[in-house]
């Protein structure tokens, strides 16, 4: 791909980390919105490494990251702690029910 061709990612909002960078790579995967070649921003999920240099990761429009966190939600209720291993016990139904109510 030439260099006038080349993609442009612009970082609208950073939202979060995901996971902390990697011992020896300093990549860290982030969910922020992006927008890519000039386009209206999605959400984005993917790693980034030094000097921002953006690695593989996936884009979701906002009804497509809406379902996958209702789906997230969802799953994360009725999923029992053996199969995350983590320990999702001591967040009430209370919880669950609004932040299902607010989607």
């Amino acid at each position: 791909m030439s260099n006038d061709q080349s993609v442009k990612c612009k970082v609208v909002r950073k939202i979060g980390s995901l996971s902390g960078s990697e011992k020896k790579s300093n990549w860290n995967k982030e969910l922020n919105l992006v927008s890519w070649s000039d386009n209206p921003a999605k959400f984005d999920i993917r790693p980034w490494g030094p000097n921002n240099q953006p690695g593989r990761g996936i884009t979701l429009t906002f009804d497509e990251f809406k379902k996958l966190v209702i789906h997230g939600v969802k799953f994360l209720k009725e999923t029992s702690e053996v199969v995350l291993e983590t320990d999702v016990s001591n967040i009430d139904d209370e919880f669950w029910n609004n932040l299902l109510e607010h989607s």
